[in-house]
């Protein structure tokens, strides 16, 4: 049986002439010097929370176009306005009470009658 020798070189792809390769590692930097990480906390108070959640309802796919008014009082989740449907209600809810800072939902919405 014979062995193939495996080809090193990188897959070629039509039309590509050459790869210039720009990556530069560089070293991890001193664990013991001070990072600036602010832009990493929670904003943990009711503003912060509140916009957290109307971010979460408006780029949630299953929430597109709904006009749902999300509000925060003491880290309850107020929520306000019409959904298509039951699993609408329930989704926002969901999204609602999966929020850190959140600790009680008062699901408002109400569901549109089909007419």
């Amino acid at each position: 049986m014979a062995i193939k020798k495996q080809d090193k070189s990188p897959p070629r792809a039509a039309g590509v002439r050459s790869v210039k390769n720009a990556i530069e590692v560089k070293p991890e930097a001193d664990a013991s010097a001070p990072t600036d990480q602010s832009h990493l906390t929670l904003d943990k108070t009711d503003a912060g929370i509140a916009q957290r959640l109307r971010n979460s309802l408006r780029f949630d796919t299953r929430m597109l176009s709904l006009d749902i008014d999300a509000e925060v009082r003491d880290g309850a989740a107020i929520l306000k306005g019409q959904v298509d449907t039951e699993a609408q209600r329930e989704q926002a809810g969901s999204i609602a009470s999966h929020l850190i800072g959140v600790n009680r939902v008062d699901n408002r919405l109400l569901v549109k009658t089909q007419s």
